[in-house]
């Protein structure tokens, strides 16, 4: 396939393109380090739940008689994002830009105003 035959091709060619990628944007070297042992951390977590579920009914069975035990996933898939879905309303961003620039405005409006009616000569005899 075009991504190679294997994991490991895969990365290696992912590894390449996303550095070549970067090294253009970013015009400076760039280097990718893909975490190693993922394998082996799954397989621990996998075990994790195993024991976990093990003592949980083996606790159940004891001390219940009925069969209704729900193992615990530690590691769900269901619960993996594999990216983060972002929507930006451009009606909204709109609306916040104008409302805080109005905002702005008659806030600084008000206090000029007030000031606008001080005359100069009576704020300095106050001092």
């Amino acid at each position: 396939s075009r991504f190679g035959n294997n994991l490991q091709d895969c990365l290696s060619i992912c590894k390449r393109i996303i550095e070549k990628d970067l090294s253009e944007k970013l015009q400076t070297k760039v280097e990718i380090n893909f975490l190693e042992n993922n394998c082996a951390k799954v397989k621990i977590f996998n075990n994790f739940e195993n024991v976990i579920n093990f003592v949980l009914s083996l606790g159940y069975n004891l001390f219940t008689n009925s069969q209704g035990f729900v193992p615990v996933s530690v590691m769900n898939p269901e619960y993996y994002l594999e990216n983060i879905p972002i929507v930006l309303p451009f009606g909204e961003l709109l609306a916040i830009v104008i409302l805080v620039l109005v905002l702005s405005i008659v806030v600084s409006i008000v206090p000029s105003v007030k000031a606008g009616k001080e005359k100069p000569l009576s704020l300095l005899r106050k001092l």
